[in-house]
């Protein structure tokens, strides 16, 4: 390529485009130039953007109201890596976080770490997440009211009485959860 074309390629790519070089066919030594706008935005599904250690580790982290991001978990997550530490301890710290997430009923709430601090340089995923109470899953009212017949049914607890309000609701549900951890 001689140096007219060098400039006018780096002038291009600039642009935000890539070229490709390909070898025209039946014409050894002879190359066509293809001029292709580099996609911003959204991968396509077929990107194979995250590894199988990230997935394994996405997978089971508990989910929580508000803003997650993937992409910022997965940058904490290889930098991690890139300081030696191993996927399979971050990945036993999810668990360990997720049990204890579930145990204080804290999931799908702003309360709910981000993935990217988790993996950040504090190390989050190296604490122990001890369970209240030793290792007795006490039970928690969920923090949002449009989960409480959910959380009622799934335990088999009394629902709501007829014109009963959230709070009111509320406060009889947690009389029946303290019964039940009072005697775990």
């Amino acid at each position: 390529m001689n140096n007219e074309l060098r400039l006018l390629a780096a002038f291009i790519e600039a642009q935000g485009y890539i070229i490709k070089q390909e070898p025209l066919p039946n014409k050894p030594g002879e190359y066509i130039f293809k001029v292709i706008k580099k996609t911003v935005g959204k991968r396509s599904s077929t990107d194979k953007t995250y590894t199988d250690d990230f997935m394994a580790a996405w997978s089971p982290y508990p989910k929580r109201a508000g803003n997650n991001s993937k992409i910022d978990a997965f940058k904490s997550f290889n930098a991690r890596l890139k300081e030696g530490e191993d996927a399979q301890d971050m990945i036993s710290g999810i668990n360990r976080y997720a049990a204890y997430i579930n145990a204080t009923g804290k999931l799908k709430t702003e309360y709910v770490m981000m993935a990217a601090t988790f993996f950040g340089p504090s190390k989050h995923y190296l604490q122990e997440w001890t369970l209240p109470k030793g290792d007795k899953m006490l039970l928690k009212l969920p923090y949002l009211n449009e989960e409480l017949d959910k959380f009622a049914l799934e335990h088999r607890l009394r629902k709501p009485g007829a014109g009963q309000t959230y709070p009111e609701y509320r406060k009889s549900l947690q009389l029946q959860v303290d019964a039940i951890n009072n005697r775990l």
